[in-house]
């Protein structure tokens, strides 16, 4: 019969390899060097990444501040194209109406004059 404990040895995973002891894994809160940055969930903020992201912040903000002040100068131009605008068609309209009040007027003296005709007629007909 073969010796149980022996066999048992020589089947595990790591006999015979010279690490096979247990494995050490370092703690989270302990700092394994003395300049070396803290891990942080697999995550380590640099000053060069900070002022990497910054920056490119700050340039996305430039740009889109830029954008916007375009934006509002041609809504500002439109505003007073419109405006202009909107006067002259008030104008044009003000003096449509008072070029059609001047023919009513003369087209209600035509109207008098024509009813004053037919009555004269009417009168020396009968």
């Amino acid at each position: 019969m073969p010796n149980s404990r022996v066999d048992a040895a020589k089947s595990a995973p790591d006999a015979g390899t010279p690490d096979a002891g247990p494995k050490r894994h370092p703690r989270v809160g302990r700092r394994t060097s003395a300049g070396a940055p803290a891990p942080m969930n697999g995550i380590t903020i640099t000053r060069r990444g900070l002022a990497l992201a910054l920056g490119i912040l700050g340039g996305a903000y430039m740009l889109q501040w830029d954008r916007t002040s375009g934006v509002e100068a041609q809504v500002r131009d439109l505003r007073g194209e419109l405006h202009t605008e909107v006067n002259g068609l008030r104008q044009d309209v003000r003096a449509d109406i008072r070029d059609l009040r001047q023919e009513i007027g003369t087209l209600r003296e035509q109207v008098q004059e024509l009813a004053i005709f037919i009555r004269t007629r009417d009168a020396a007909v009968q």
